[in-house]
């Protein structure tokens, strides 16, 4: 299971152990904690982590998830480290983007080219922050200046 660097061990092993394709999902959801911290020590041989029987269930169910399906990919684990924390997050610029934002009565737009290149005042910069600085005159963050940052919240 993903956490930060400050969760027990036992949730921050980086080999996949064999889960077993046959155990089932279905027969996790009838499992009492003894058998779920049973099934924990067959499976990982690791210290069952103290949690409830709820947890250690999802948690034994990523484990058996990311043995038949392969690890999260680096995008998403960023995006579920950054929900877990409460950060926010850039929606990514694509080519062909443009970025409208009114400061002080005048609109700027900002393009990305084909190369990814950002293009405002038919200058390419090199990042949306050092437009924006150019635009208030003063420190921003260029993602949440022109708007593209959103909180992330737990369901």
């Amino acid at each position: 299971m993903r956490m930060e660097n400050n969760a027990p061990e036992s949730f921050t092993r980086k080999k996949t152990r064999d889960c077993g394709e046959g155990a089932g999902f279905s027969v996790l959801a009838a499992m009492p904690l003894t058998a779920l911290r049973q099934k924990w020590r067959e499976l990982f041989g690791d210290p069952v982590p103290q949690v409830s029987a709820a947890v250690l269930r999802l948690a034994i169910a990523f484990e058996m998830q990311k043995t038949r399906f392969g690890e999260l990919s680096p995008e998403t684990a960023r995006r579920l480290d950054h929900l877990a924390l409460g950060k926010t997050v850039s929606f990514p610029l694509q080519p062909g983007m443009r970025i409208v934002r009114e400061w002080k009565g005048h609109l700027h737009v900002v393009t990305v080219d084909t190369n990814g290149r950002l293009i405002w005042q038919q200058r390419a910069w090199r990042s949306l922050s050092e437009i924006a600085r150019m635009i208030t005159g003063t420190q921003w963050s260029g993602p949440a200046f022109f708007g593209l940052t959103e909180k992330l919240v737990a369901a």
